[in-house]
């Protein structure tokens, strides 16, 4: 099972979550995400569905990192060097770039750095007190809020 954890750790769960710093996951999104973790994990762990055994056992039985934990804490660290970054770099610039284009009818769609505000809520920070962190390279949010 261990052989199999460092797998899932080191290759799975990349894969899965590749470039997902700059991800703006939707709550239907998230659950595919998870459903496609779990789905890997039971297979790992020789276990089904009907089985019934919850999603946290058999987190605990192949020794794997959730999903989204690992990309709380991907969106972190590209976080911290957004922060960091010169101002002549084109991510930053994206970062800060305010649109002035007319807005579509309905919901403004999610941005990014309500995510971000987010992940820094649930650990109490505020995204002022987290960029502030990040500056002095002391943002690390605990890997569970």
């Amino acid at each position: 099972m261990e052989t199999k954890a460092r797998l899932v750790n080191t290759i799975f769960l990349p894969t899965l979550t590749y470039q997902c710093q700059t991800w703006t996951l939707t709550k239907a999104q998230e659950k595919r995400i998870t459903t496609c973790e779990m789905r890997c994990l039971r297979r790992a762990a020789g276990k089904t569905r009907r089985d019934m055994i919850r999603n946290e056992e058999i987190r605990e039985m192949v020794g794997a990192t959730p999903v989204h934990t690992h990309i709380q804490r991907q969106r972190t660290k590209w976080f911290g060097h957004l922060v960091r970054m010169a101002p002549d770099q084109p991510a930053f610039r994206a970062y800060n770039l305010k649109s002035s284009d007319v807005r579509p009818r309905g919901r403004p769609r999610r941005r990014w750095i309500e995510g971000v505000a987010d992940i820094c809520k649930s650990h109490g920070l505020t995204v002022t007190e987290a960029s502030h962190q990040a500056l002095d390279r002391r943002l690390h949010l605990p890997t569970t809020p």
